[in-house]
């Protein structure tokens, strides 16, 4: 989608039969940062609060991302491999170990690693059930999506896994 539009544009821009040069890539060609799911699951492991809403916000604002049980299952599945490689290493292996066990390509086993480091299964498990459980406050209705999924982006890169209470919520609803 968001290339079609890029074309669009440098398309509009030659109309009139003008060639399209490099300049006009560069200036009619918007320069956005790449967020995706895995990104955002990458800053939810390195605790980087900012970041993490910002991707969550540009996620939520393109149409084939924005679904909040569609952002959840994605992000799940990356905590679900980073649980597979914390087994690993709390049944002996390395870190770069695990990273390889999981295929992970070289160029991304050091930052795999070092997010890696910062969690144990335990922590990971509790993560997972946190998405499930702000899964279930969506899908019931008991929290605008918007406001879980934030909550939960927060409180992941917070290392606070257990939800807080629903009266708490309330206030930012308001």
């Amino acid at each position: 989608m968001a290339l079609q539009e890029e074309l669009d544009k440098l398309i509009t821009a030659a109309s009139g039969n003008k060639e399209i040069t490099r300049n006009d890539v560069l200036t009619l060609a918007a320069r956005r940062p790449q967020a995706s799911v895995f990104t955002l699951a990458d800053r939810i492991l390195e605790g980087d609060t900012p970041r993490a809403l910002a991707d969550l916000s540009a996620l939520r604002l393109q149409p084939a991302t924005r679904s909040c049980p569609f952002l959840l299952a994605g992000l799940a599945a990356s905590f679900r491999r980073y649980l597979q490689a914390a087994r690993v290493v709390a049944s002996g292996g390395s870190p770069r170990e695990a990273a390889s066990s999981l295929r992970v390509p070289g160029f991304f086993q050091d930052a795999f690693v070092r997010r890696l480091e910062r969690w144990t299964p335990a922590t990971l498990q509790a993560l997972l059930d946190r998405a499930l459980q702000c899964d279930g406050e969506v899908k019931t209705g008991a929290v605008s999506d918007r406001i879980a999924l934030e909550t939960f982006v927060s409180d992941a890169c917070a290392r606070r896994l257990k939800a807080p209470q629903l009266v708490g919520r309330w206030i930012y609803e308001v």
